[in-house]
Parts: structure tokens; sequence; C-alpha cells
């Protein structure tokens, strides 16, 4: 049978038309597949180029790396999450701490342990509670205090004396040094997990009293003994 020019030209121009979109449209397979109908159509008088043939080798090497890429990132993806999945389980029943600011006062007038962490000496410092609308209900003035960390004690009652209705409340800090500038806080709480759960991918952690507001790992300052 003749193999005509026209003949290897076509098989040329297939293979160089798909060679671009091969990474997208094309595995491996086909494209040595192509590549093989190339080489057996084309003119005995009139070769491939060699240059444009290792330019395909280069472009099907490509592809293969690209693939075992793609391959190794999957099985690293997989493992990741099965770890992670089983570290976030680890948590459930056990307290942590974290950097939250809310505070849940039961019908006791018992509220969830929270402590300030102080960046430098402060010579004052207010804290003001919130109920949930954002009502101030109790001011606590502390005298000096030096950096690191300091417990919250609040007796549950509201500046007038009367006790509070049990419930979510919020922490805010103003703690001054003898400058008058302000000193940097964070507030720590202490909860219990109570669950996990997966939001767009990312693990969060339920915590009781906080239901609607689940906690990142990025928040936990530290993990203490189980509840």
């Amino acid at each position: 049978m003749q193999i005509t020019t026209s003949q290897s030209v076509s098989a040329q121009q297939a293979l160089s038309g798909t060679a671009n979109t091969t990474n997208k449209e094309l595995d491996r397979d086909a494209f040595l597949k192509l590549l093989t109908t190339q080489m057996q159509a084309q003119d005995p008088l009139n070769p491939m180029d060699n240059t444009q043939f290792v330019s395909q080798l280069s472009q099907f090497t490509s592809l293969e790396r690209l693939e075992s890429m793609s391959s190794s990132l999957n099985t690293l993806a997989m493992s990741t999450a099965s770890n992670t999945s089983a570290q976030m389980v680890s948590f459930i029943g056990k307290n942590i701490d974290i950097a939250r600011s809310d505070i849940t006062l039961d019908g006791s007038r018992q509220h969830t342990p929270a402590r300030l962490a102080l960046a430098d000496d402060a010579s004052q410092i207010t804290i003001s509670i919130k109920d949930d609308s954002g009502k101030i209900v109790r001011t606590i003035e502390m005298g000096r205090n030096e950096a690191g960390e300091v417990d919250l004690e609040w007796d549950g009652l509201a500046d007038d004396g009367s006790p509070l209705e049990e419930g979510n409340y919020t922490i805010s800090v103003q703690a001054l040094n003898e400058e008058g500038d302000r000193v940097d806080t964070q507030v720590i709480t202490k909860r219990r997990v109570s669950g996990v759960s997966f939001e767009q991918g990312l693990p969060r952690l339920e915590l009781e009293g906080l239901e609607d507001q689940p906690a990142s790992l990025g928040e936990v300052q530290q993990v203490t003994q189980e509840g």
C-alpha cells in the first residue's frame, strides 16, 4: 500500500493539534496511540523531523510527570485527611483552652473558667461583662497585675447585686500600664469538646455551651484533662 504525503501531513497535524491540549483532554495511552499512528503513517521519503519528534516526546514526558505528581498529591491529601480526622476525634470529651471571650453562666451562678493573658505589666484592668444583646451588665475593676495570666473571678451578679440569668455572656478587657498606654490582653476560656464537624473541608471542634460556634484548631491554646 502506498502511503501518501497527505496522509503523513494529516497524522502530523492531528498529533500537533492535540499535543497542546493533551494535559487537559488526553491521557497518556491516547497520546501514545496518536504518536504511533503518526509514525506508521509518515511518508518514508519525508519522515518526521527529529526536532518535532523530540518535542512531542518531551510533551509526553511532561504529561507523565504531571500524572505521577497528581497521583502522589491525591495520596498525600487522603493520608493527611485521615490523620486529621483521627486527631480531631481524639479531642472529644476533653477540655481545651481557647482564645475566646465567650463564657456561659449556669443556674448556680458558676461560669465558664476564664483567665486573662497580659502581655505586659498593668496598673489598671477593667473587665466588662456583656449579655447577648451587647449590654454591659457587670463591670469589674482589678488593680495592679504583672505580665502573665490572671484568673477571672465573677460571682454571677449584675452591678446592682441582682443575680443574672443563666446563658452566654461576653468579656471585654481594657488594661493600661502606668503611662496610660494599652496593654495587649487575650481572654482564654476553658471548654469541653462535645464533637467534631467539617466546614468546607476544614475540621471544627464543637463546644459544650457554644454549639453554634465551633472552634478551629488555631484557637486551641492547650488540651487539658478529660471532662
